[in-house]
């Protein structure tokens, strides 16, 4: 087993971290991933509805003629569509970048000689890339693109991106990388190693268009941004783990219904002195008196019936609540029977 891996599974993607780096197999969450479950994203919503409205109507020829369940399946699939094409692009440019960084000639890609230009202009030093850091308190861990040190000797901490905009989430992952208890020191794929990650002074998205390279960089502060990923974290913890009861209608015993049923009589006749003798004159014949008990369970409900017919009349309140025990519980996680 490696000491380090990443696996990506259907709920999002960990990193597990074990002997010799840890004492323990531990596995830690993704900070993308947290991040995915831990805030809100109502534009992802939109821009799916947009993307399968296009489909629709842009390529009639690819769904108009399959049975409804397979055309309905296809247009679905349109994000997921969208989705991989971006990632294998994105992948290809984050190749290009780290290639660049670690020196490679940019030859005549476009993309290459935007990193080249960029890396002349900002990069006095490289202190890492592509570098695995982990949190081991908090539980999360991820793969930074590029740490390095600028002309001026402020060693910033950036994340390539390459899609079309620059979104404020992209700072809690910053702070997150930023704020990791240790770098995985990877120069050893035999001996990996925890070391203590250097002092990071500025946060940098580093985003590669067809135009170049921009470099944006958070108006907050690492500690600000450090406190809001944390509150992300606990929300993304919390639906993790949060279940839900499915409570049953309560079922008394007959000492317990018998025992509520005088208990409104009681409360009955303090709101008005007409409801015992109302109520004796309506009691069924062969019925126990409810004093004496001894009446079956299906007498207490007549008799129940009864009296909350009697109150009303009477216009006189319910009564006491119920005591009887919780029913019947069954743990619900995640909308699924536990």
């Amino acid at each position: 087993m490696k000491a380090f891996a990443q696996i990506t599974r259907k709920t999002g993607r960990v990193y597990r971290l074990g002997s010799p780096l840890d004492r323990e197999t531990v596995e830690l969450a993704s900070v993308t991933t947290i991040l995915g479950g831990g805030l809100p994203k109502p534009a992802i919503a939109a821009w799916n509805s947009k993307l399968v409205a296009e489909a629709a109507v842009r390529e009639p020829d690819e769904w108009e003629n399959l049975p409804d369940d397979e055309a309905i399946g296809w247009l679905k699939q349109a994000p997921a569509r969208q989705l991989r094409a971006a990632g294998r692009r994105g992948t290809q440019l984050h190749h290009v970048a780290e290639m660049v960084i670690g020196g490679a000639e940019p030859g005549t890609s476009p993309h290459a000689q935007h990193v080249a230009r960029w890396r002349d202009e900002w990069v006095d030093r490289v202190v890492g890339v592509e570098q695995p850091i982990v949190n081991i308190p908090r539980q999360y861990a991820g793969t930074c693109d590029l740490i390095f040190e600028d002309r001026q000797g402020t060693v910033w901490l950036a994340d390539w991106k390459t899609g079309r905009g620059v979104y404020p989430d992209y700072a809690l992952q910053l702070a997150a990388y930023a704020c990791a208890t240790h770098w995985i020191d990877t120069n050893d794929d035999d001996d990996l190693t925890l070391v203590a990650p250097p002092p990071i002074d500025r946060l940098a998205i580093l985003h590669l268009t067809d135009d170049g390279v921009v470099v944006h960089e958070p108006d907050r502060t690492v500690a600000d941004l450090w406190t809001d990923f944390r509150a992300a974290h606990r929300i993304w913890q919390s639906l993790k783990q949060a279940t839900m009861t499915v409570r049953e209608p309560a079922r008394p015993t007959c000492d317990e219904l018998l025992e509520h049923l005088i208990a409104r009589c009681r409360h009955a006749q303090q709101h008005d002195r007409r409801f015992a003798a109302r109520l004796s004159a309506a009691w069924p014949a062969g019925y126990p008196r409810l004093k004496d008990g001894g009446l079956t369970m299906r007498q207490l409900r007549h008799a129940d019936q009864l009296i909350t017919a009697l109150k009303r009349d009477l216009d006189v309140p319910f009564g006491p609540s119920p005591t009887w025990k919780t029913p019947t519980q069954q743990n619900i996680q995640k909308g699924t029977a536990a």
